[in-house]
C-alpha cells in the first residue's frame, strides 16, 4: 500500500511564516505603486485644468477666469468637457447644483476624500494673486500681464477639500475673494466659508515681512491649516504653472522662493530651489 505525503505541522508553519514575509515585503511595494499612480493622476488633474485656463483665455481674449460672482473652477467647466453641465446651472435649471462630483477636481490621494469623492468639494486651490481681484495689490486679469513669467508663477496646487479646521474646499461657487496662496503668518482676517478658497480680503502682504510657512507635507487632518496647501506626497507639492506644466516643490524649498512663484508681477527673482 502506498503512502501519502503530507506537510508535518513544523512545515506548515514554516510555510506560512515565509508567505508572510513575503507579504510584508510586498505591501509597502504595492503601497509605493498606489502613491505613484495617485501622483501621476494628479499632475494629470492639475494639467488639465492648466489647459484649461490657457483655452478660456485664447476664447475670452486673453482674459483670465477671475473669481468673482463664479469659482474660477466653474468658469473653465466648458473646456474641460463639462460645457452643458455650465450651462444647465447658468440657465437656472435646478437639477444642476453642486451636489456633483467632478473628477478633474479631486484627488485619489487626497485624505479627506478617502471613499473616493463628496459633490462639490475640491483637492486643489487657486492663486489668489493671479485670480482674484483686489485694489491693495498688483491687479493681473490678464495673461499677458504676468511679467514674471508663467513657467515661474503657480496657478494652483493640491489643497485637502475638506475637515481643514472647518474650511470646505469647493469648485462651485463662491461669494468673494478667496484663496490659500497669501502668506499666513502676515495679518490677514481670515474667516471659513464652504468655497473653493479660504477667505482672505483685500490684502497685501508687507514688503518687509518674510514668510516662513510653504506648505504642509502629509499633515494629519486635525492639523491641517485651510491658508497654505497641503500634499499627500512626501516628496513635495504638486503645482499647476502658467504655462500648463505641472511640478513637484521640493519640501525644503525656502519660503522666499515658494512665494515669489506666487506672485505674478513683482519681479522677483526665483532662488536656486525652484
Amino acid at each position: 500500500m502506498r503512502s501519502r505525503s503530507a506537510f508535518t505541522l513544523l512545515e506548515l508553519l514554516v510555510v506560512i511564516a515565509i508567505v508572510a514575509i513575503l507579504i510584508g515585503l510586498l505591501l509597502p511595494a504595492i503601497q509605493k505603486v498606489r502613491l505613484a499612480a495617485a501622483r501621476i493622476h494628479g499632475a494629470n488633474n492639475l494639467k488639465q485644468v492648466g489647459l484649461a485656463i490657457q483655452n478660456y483665455s485664447d476664447a475670452k481674449s486673453g482674459q483670465l477666469p477671475q473669481c468673482a460672482v463664479d469659482s474660477s473652477f466653474f468658469q473653465i467647466l466648458p473646456y474641460l468637457e463639462h460645457g452643458n453641465y455650465y450651462a444647465k446651472v447658468k440657465s437656472g435649471d435646478g437639477s444642476s447644483n453642486s451636489n456633483y462630483v467632478m473628477k478633474p477636481f479631486t484627488s485619489f490621494a487626497d485624505p479627506t476624500l478617502a471613499s473616493g469623492g463628496r459633490p462639490g468639494l475640491s483637492s486643489y486651490a487657486y492663486n489668489a494673486w493671479t485670480f482674484v481681484h483686489s485694489n491693495s495689490r498688483p491687479t493681473i486679469s490678464r495673461l499677458d500681464e504676468i511679467s514674471d513669467g508663467l513657467s515661474n508663477t503657480i496657478w494652483l496646487t493640491e489643497h485637502y477639500a475638506f475637515k481643514c479646521q472647518g474650511t470646505d474646499f469647493s469648485w462651485y461657487w463662491t461669494e468673494g475673494p478667496f484663496t490659500f496662496l497669501v502668506p499666513p503668518d502676515l495679518n490677514v482676517n481670515s474667516t471659513h466659508r464652504r468655497s473653493s478658497f479660504a477667505d482672505v480680503g483685500d490684502v497685501m502682504p508687507d514688503p518687509n515681512a518674510t514668510p516662513t510657512i510653504t506648505f504642509q507635507v502629509r499633515p494629519a487632518i486635525a492639523d491641517c491649516n485651510p491658508r497654505v496647501p497641503q500634499t499627500p506626497y512626501p516628496g513635495g507639492l504638486l503645482a499647476g504653472l502658467g504655462d500648463g506644466s505641472v511640478r513637484t516643490i521640493a519640501p525644503g524649498v525656502s519660503p522666499a522662493t515658494f512665494w515669489a512663484a506666487v506672485t505674478p508681477a513683482s519681479g522677483e527673482v526665483l532662488g536656486n530651489d525652484w
